[in-house]
């Protein structure tokens, strides 16, 4: 009997007190942004490593072993979160997000994780990988006042560096409903 596909993806969680801090940024950001950005909630505030997509979920123990094994001598690390931006740019804002500083430790964790994906048949990441935070989503198109009043917004506030210690990575279902995304811990590992 063959299991129903699932869609998946590979993050970072956020420590509580980290969502906490970046809720109030984003409570700041909503007084200034116009109503058609769907804002994340606080509990799906995550750093995506990679998104995997379709997922067979009789995969998941051989993918655990896998990773595990791969992450064996991986140790936990810092990262911080250093600056706002926007994709696919600043002129046509489709993304609010907020950055994370260069970091060797999230690059190679995102090369293992392409490694023991793409050794079950999983195709690899083409685009080139940037550590973000997404914040909101821009629904529809915005005109050049508000865009202007979102960037004028983040170059007056500045992010204050926010810098904590990343020891596990989760592998995440995710289920699309009416009301914004679920998702649903399929395999924790601790570095």
């Amino acid at each position: 009997m063959h299991s129903a596909i699932i869609r998946t993806f590979f993050a970072i969680e956020l420590p509580f007190e980290v969502q906490a801090n970046i809720m109030k940024i984003m409570e700041q950001m909503k007084s200034n942004a116009p109503k058609t950005i769907k804002w994340v909630s606080r509990e799906n505030l995550h750093i995506t490593l990679k998104f995997l997509g379709a997922f067979n979920p009789e995969h998941v123990d051989l993918l655990r072993i896998n990773l595990q094994q791969e992450l064996n001598n991986f140790q936990p690390f810092n990262i911080i979160l250093d600056r706002f931006g926007f994709y696919p740019n600043s002129l046509n804002p489709r993304v609010i997000w907020v950055g994370i500083h260069h970091s060797e430790e999230v690059s190679n964790l995102v090369q293992i994780i392409e490694k023991t994906t793409s050794s079950l048949g999983y195709p690899k990441e083409t685009r080139t990988f940037h550590a973000h935070i997404t914040l909101g989503r821009i629904k529809y198109s915005i005109g050049r006042n508000e865009i202007e009043s979102i960037n004028n917004y983040l170059i007056e506030n500045k992010l204050q560096q926010i810098q904590f210690l990343i020891s596990e990575v989760i592998f995440f279902q995710s289920d699309l409903r009416s009301s914004g995304p679920e998702y649903q811990r399929l395999i924790s590992i601790s570095l």
